[in-house]
């Protein structure tokens, strides 16, 4: 028999991830959201719940993520104005030591290098007071996109074939062009 079993709580789930020796990058607000959904609809979720840190070599950008690019397990919508990332330079001096999800720390040799962002005219650079720290924000509505270390905003989305209950209800800030029928449910 199925059913929705004993209602789960957050503090449950940091448990049971400690259990299992987890300890570093736990992302309670997710953790919150998932239990919240899973125990108003009693149906199961898959999310990531807790992330390493990856290794940053000397010298190298830092992306801080606002709003996650789509193909990053999130939605990346966005609305003009919006902050995308917050992007700081590292001194050729400095890196940023990894961690995984179980505390270790990982071998500065396999670091992260990023030396330049690319984006087209759809996302645009604010200089921050900071040294060595810019904004990059939407100019307009629409989906981040971020693939082959370019960023850029899409604001239409096309989705082919039918919309209907199994669909779910789609997202978006932008224009939406269905390539088959919106049918009833």
């Amino acid at each position: 028999s199925q059913g929705p079993g004993i209602p789960l709580t957050k503090e449950e789930v940091i448990k049971r991830l400690n259990d299992k020796k987890v300890i570093f990058g736990i992302k309670e607000a997710v953790i919150e959201k998932a239990v919240n959904g899973a125990n108003e609809r009693g149906l199961p979720v898959s999310l990531v719940l807790a992330a390493g840190k990856h290794s940053v070599a000397p010298g190298s950008l830092v992306i801080d993520w606002k709003v996650t690019p789509k193909g990053q397990k999130a939605s990346g919508l966005i609305k003009a104005g919006g902050i995308i990332a917050v992007v700081k330079k590292l001194a050729e001096n400095e890196s940023i030591q990894g961690k995984d999800v179980f505390g270790n720390e990982l071998k500065n040799d396999k670091a992260e290098s990023i030396f330049q962002i690319d984006y087209d005219d759809s996302v645009f650079r604010e200089e921050s007071s900071v040294d060595g720290v810019f904004i990059l924000k939407a100019k307009k509505n629409g989906e981040i996109i971020y693939t082959n270390g370019k960023i850029f905003i899409r604001n239409e989305k096309i989705i082919t074939g039918d919309v209907d209950e199994k669909t779910g209800h789609i997202k978006f800030i932008g224009s939406l062009k269905v390539c088959g029928s919106v049918r009833p449910g």
